[in-house]
């Protein structure tokens, strides 16, 4: 890589390639460690009933199509995807759900094509 006048010039002047990190926190909540504490107290109220705690959670979308994934495939011929991810080229989105029983570890995921959680039921 062949250094330009202008990389000359920013480390002249002591800029760096640098990469941002995640570490400013955002505004505390009043009450949060009580929050969880009261989900603590439910879920331990609920094990000595002999009641399930489930948990339910939605993941990303994804758009479904001609679209580029990570990972690699076993395959004989080339794979040919869009070169750009638009939503308007997509044939439908997938939206996982999940279901998940903290005491049995166990879970249940379905796929649908619906964020509206009614319609999706």
């Amino acid at each position: 890589m062949s250094v330009t006048i202008v990389d000359q010039l920013l480390e002249k002047h002591n800029f760096r390639r640098r990469q941002a990190f995640k570490c400013i926190s955002g505004k505390q909540v009043a009450g949060r460690d009580e929050q969880f504490k009261n989900i603590e107290n439910l879920i331990e109220d609920a094990r000595q009933q002999g009641n399930p705690v489930m948990s339910v959670d939605t993941k990303r979308k994804k758009l479904i199509g001609e679209f580029r994934r990570n990972g690699a495939l076993y395959t004989q011929e080339r794979v040919d995807v869009n070169d750009h991810d638009f939503r308007s080229l997509a044939e439908g989105i997938a939206i996982p759900h999940g279901l998940y029983d903290v005491f049995q570890n166990t879970g249940y995921l379905t796929i649908g094509t619906s964020h509206d959680t009614s319609e999706f039921a």
